[in-house]
């Protein structure tokens, strides 16, 4: 009986937590970036230089990792696609993204107005399969890094599969990379 107890109560403490690392994963995560953003709290200057995000594949299968950022108001300020390996990681700035090109709301000429917060969406699927694949999972970090030389992060959201929000974020990278050719990356198929 013991023995019964005893089992029954390590179940009980590894059931729920198994419950809750799946709930981290998903096949679309959202997150917030900042890229030389400030703002005042009260009498405090919140300055966030940059935002690093991190995604980790926890499958066998090579992933399209496609990524798109957007203002505060939701306007579209670009994307980008990588290849996420086989239980590999991909690390990216925003910074970098600025740099490369593959985000636009820069206020350069040419470039759309300057932004300097919003939200990240991120979607993943098998390079031959169609974007709504929920079979793909991801993990995401953000790391926000503060003019102060401190750092904060936290876990990317884990949204449910919403056909129609991830069809338009596909969509949406597919045009953009084609009117930026070079700028995407991606698996092959």
């Amino acid at each position: 009986m013991k023995k019964v107890l005893i089992l029954m109560a390590l179940v009980m403490v590894f059931i729920p937590f198994s419950f809750v690392r799946a709930q981290e994963s998903s096949p679309y995560l959202v997150g917030e970036w900042f890229l030389e953003d400030s703002f005042k709290d009260g009498a405090n200057q919140i300055v966030t230089k940059d935002t690093q995000f991190t995604f980790l594949n926890p499958t066998p299968n090579s992933l399209t990792l496609e990524y798109a950022f957007f203002d505060e108001e939701g306007g579209f300020c670009g994307c980008d696609v990588d290849c996420l390996n086989p239980n590999g990681v991909v690390r990216y700035t925003m910074s970098g993204e600025k740099k490369g090109g593959q985000f636009v709301c820069t206020g350069k000429k040419g470039k759309l107005p300057k932004k300097t917060h919003g939200s990240m969406k991120t979607i993943v699927f098998r390079p031959i399969s169609t974007p709504i694949d929920p079979e793909a999972l991801q993990i995401g970090f953000q790391t926000q890094l503060l003019s102060s030389g401190n750092r904060t992060e936290s876990g990317l959201k884990a949204i449910p599969v919403i056909e129609a929000e991830i069809t338009a974020i596909h969509d949406a990278c597919t045009v953009f990379c084609i009117d930026h050719p070079g700028l995407c990356g991606g698996c092959s198929q």
